[in-house]
């Protein structure tokens, strides 16, 4: 029986930590593919099979600690809701880190691709997603 005065409660979707979890599969991919064929991701990048970045192992790293964190997100979104924000700065301080200073003077359709595909797009979603866990976290007296 629902009772009329009764409030609904915002409930955390299923359908967002699925999406939490395919986040966090993709980051840990490119993490991957860019700390073990850092020159083959410059190459494309840059279009130039010379330029090697001695510092993208590290990069990639952060990528792969970041997906795992979005994988720990994904299975406890309420207790880990704060995680998303080291999420989503680590995702726009690479982004601006690879397009002013590993990639300057060489940006390319393809760099423009990976910036906005891979953390434009997925901090706006994780911006979105972390809303949405504050609210139902509010919700709950969780803090």
């Amino acid at each position: 029986m629902n009772d009329s005065n009764e409030t609904q409660k915002p409930l955390f979707p299923f359908s967002y930590r699925g999406f939490l979890g395919m986040i966090g599969a993709w980051h840990l991919a490119w993490g991957f593919f860019i700390r073990q064929f850092s020159g083959a991701f410059s190459a494309w990048i840059t279009r130039d099979r010379e330029f090697t970045a001695d510092f993208l192992p590290e990069v990639g790293l952060i990528l792969m600690l970041s997906g795992s964190i979005l994988f720990l997100v994904a299975a406890f979104p309420m207790r880990y809701r704060v995680l998303l924000v080291f999420c989503v700065l680590s995702f726009l301080i690479i982004g601006a880190f690879l397009y002013t200073g590993a990639f300057a003077g060489q940006a390319t359709k393809q760099l423009y691709f990976h910036l906005i595909s891979n953390y434009v797009l997925t901090s706006i979603f994780l911006i979105i997603i972390g809303i949405r866990a504050q609210k139902v976290a509010k919700s709950m007296k969780m803090g």
